[in-house]
C-alpha cells in the first residue's frame, strides 16, 4: 500500500529502553532513534508449560492452541481419548465439541470454575456442572505435571510405532495427589499473558511505571512518558468508574492503536474504552452472553442472567452444583 512505502520493519529482540535518549537499544546490538515519538505495542506472549514437562517423544500428539480460532480436525477416531488442558471458553468450546463427536474428553483447569478470572463463581459452577452432564471428564484444581509417548510394539514385536501418551495430573493444592491418564492426544489450550512485556520495558532508569500484573501505566492520552506513548494487551489506561482497565481484545488493541497514532502525530485525543459484548457458545443448549465491562483485571460488575436448566426428561436437578445452606433458614441458598 502507498501509506507502508516508508515504514521499516526489522524483526529483533529489545534489550533497553532509554526514554532520555529516545533510543531502543536491541540485543544484536542494533540502536533505533526516534524524533517525533515512539509507539510500544507489543503482543502478549503465550505461557506454555515448561520443557520438562512435555517429554520431546510427545511432540507429535500435542496440539498447542493460541486463541482457539483454528479448526482442530486432528481426531480421526471417533473413539479416541483426548485431554484438554485450559479453563478458557475456547477450551470449554471445544471439549464439548469433542464429546459430541464422540470422543471421550478429560478437561483440567487450575482454576476452581472455568474462566475464574471472567466470571462470577456461581456461573463457572454451572459451565462444571454442564460440562459434566455432556459427558466431559472436568477436573478442577489441577495442572499437568508430565506428559510422555508410549511405544507400542507391531505383531512381530520388533518394530516401534507411534503409541499413545500417558500424562500425569496432580492437584495445585497437593503436590502427592495424581492421577494418569493414557491418551491419544493432548490439546493445550495457552493462556497469553502480560506479565514479561513491562519488566522487559520498565526499568529505574526510564521511570515507566508498570501494574503488578507487568502492564504498563498511561495516561487517559495513551502516553507513557513525553513521545512514548503504548496501544494495546500491554497497557493500563484511566476507568472513570473502576480506576484502570487493562486493554484485552483486538478490538480495543485496533482502537487504542489509533489513538496513540493520532496522539502521536499532534492531536490531544483521549481514548475512551467502550464496553464490550462477548458471547460464549459452550453447547448445542447453552449460551453465556456477557454484556458490559468483562475484564480479567477487574471484579466482575453488572448483571447476569442464566436461562433455568429445562430438561423435562430429568425429574430432579441433583447434579447440580449448590452452595451450603447459611444454617438460618435451613435451607440451601439459591442462586
Amino acid at each position: 500500500a502507498k501509506e507502508m512505502q516508508n515504514v521499516g520493519f526489522e524483526v529483533a529482540e529489545v534489550e533497553e529502553l532509554d526514554v532520555d535518549g529516545q533510543m531502543i537499544v536491541m540485543k544484536d546490538g542494533q540502536r533505533l532513534r526516534w524524533r517525533r515519538g515512539c509507539l510500544l505495542a507489543t503482543d502478549p506472549q503465550v505461557e506454555k508449560p515448561h520443557e520438562f514437562v512435555l517429554d520431546a517423544s510427545s511432540s507429535s500428539r500435542v496440539k498447542f492452541v493460541g486463541d482457539g480460532e483454528e479448526k482442530l480436525k486432528f481426531v480421526d477416531d471417533k473413539d479416541a481419548h483426548v485431554v484438554v488442558v485450559g479453563g478458557g471458553a475456547a477450551a470449554c468450546a471445544k471439549s464439548t465439541e469433542l464429546v459430541r463427536e464422540g470422543v471421550r474428553v478429560a478437561q483440567i483447569f487450575e482454576e476452581g470454575t472455568p474462566m475464574a478470572r471472567l466470571l462470577p463463581h456461581y456461573v463457572g459452577s454451572y459451565i462444571i456442572w454442564h460440562l459434566k452432564r455432556l459427558g466431559v471428564d472436568a477436573q478442577p484444581y489441577s495442572k499437568l505435571q508430565y506428559c510422555r509417548a508410549l511405544g507400542q510394539e507391531d505383531a512381530k514385536g520388533d518394530k516401534q510405532l507411534e503409541g499413545v501418551l500417558e500424562i500425569y495430573v496432580r492437584r495445585t493444592y497437593d503436590a502427592l495427589d495424581v492421577k494418569k491418564y493414557i491418551t491419544d492426544f493432548l490439546l493445550y489450550f495457552a493462556q497469553k499473558i502480560n506479565f514479561s512485556s513491562g519488566y522487559l520495558l520498565a526499568n529505574a532508569t526510564n521511570s515507566l511505571e508498570m501494574l503488578p500484573s507487568g502492564e504498563l501505566i498511561a495516561n487517559c492520552e495513551l502516553c507513557l512518558r513525553s513521545s512514548l506513548f503504548a496501544a494495546g494487551p500491554m497497557v493500563s489506561v484511566p476507568h472513570p468508574l473502576f480506576g484502570r482497565l487493562v486493554l484485552q481484545d483486538k478490538e480495543e488493541a485496533w482502537v487504542s492503536g489509533v489513538c496513540a497514532g493520532r496522539n502521536m502525530a499532534g492531536r490531544r485525543t483521549v481514548y475512551r474504552h467502550v464496553p464490550g459484548h462477548n458471547s460464549v457458545k459452550l453447547g448445542g443448549d447453552f449460551e453465556l452472553l456477557c454484556v458490559g465491562e468483562v475484564n480479567s483485571s477487574l471484579e466482575t460488575v453488572g448483571f447476569w442472567s442464566m436461562r433455568r436448566w429445562q430438561m423435562q426428561q430429568e425429574p430432579s436437578t441433583n447434579g447440580m452444583p449448590r452452595r451450603r445452606s447459611s444454617g438460618r433458614g435451613g435451607g440451601e441458598d439459591d442462586y
